[in-house]
């Protein structure tokens, strides 16, 4: 990443740090490209405060592989709960020391006024993501838009025991 008078820039931003975001940032620092994972609030923010207190997984903690990262725990074919999640993701980032920025939440993305990449604008100070590589700029066409809502899933009262 490298400073400008508009705030940093990169090649690639990662909207979100949980599991496919890190997943994604340690791909690419292994090909040492220049990225950064934006999210929202902490990293894994979702686990954290849009999850039930009681989550457990749906599959054996054997399951929950991130590359370079093979769970390791005691209990292979026991169920992670929310808190072990984020753990886990915590441990990952530090692990790999993973580039990720806190508290970025994403409000806009826009072409960069210069003709070149992308502004993101956060919460923080704006990011200019490059477009392609070198000479190689292209934008391309707008993909549909599709947005579900599924409610808040904010803890319940706890009534499951």
């Amino acid at each position: 990443m490298s400073e400008h008078a508009s705030g940093p820039r990169t090649e690639v931003a990662i909207v979100g740090g949980g599991p496919a975001g890190l997943a994604l940032s340690y791909h690419l620092k292994a090909l040492d490209c220049d990225h950064l994972v934006l999210e929202q609030g902490r990293l894994a923010e979702h686990w954290r405060s849009k999850r039930w207190d009681s989550l457990r997984l749906v599959a054996p903690n054997w399951h929950f592989r991130l590359p370079g990262l093979p769970y390791s725990g005691d209990d292979p074919d026991g169920f992670m709960g929310r808190d072990e999640v984020v753990a886990r993701l915590e441990e990952y980032a530090r692990t790999f020391a993973l580039p990720v920025c806190c508290n970025r939440r994403v409000t806009g993305i826009s072409p960069h006024p210069a003709g070149h990449g992308f502004l993101i604008a956060t919460t923080a100070e704006p990011i200019a993501a490059r477009q392609g590589r070198a000479r190689d700029r292209r934008v391309p066409d707008p993909a549909p838009t599709h947005r579900a809502q599924c409610g808040a899933a904010d803890s319940p009262p706890n009534s499951c025991g």
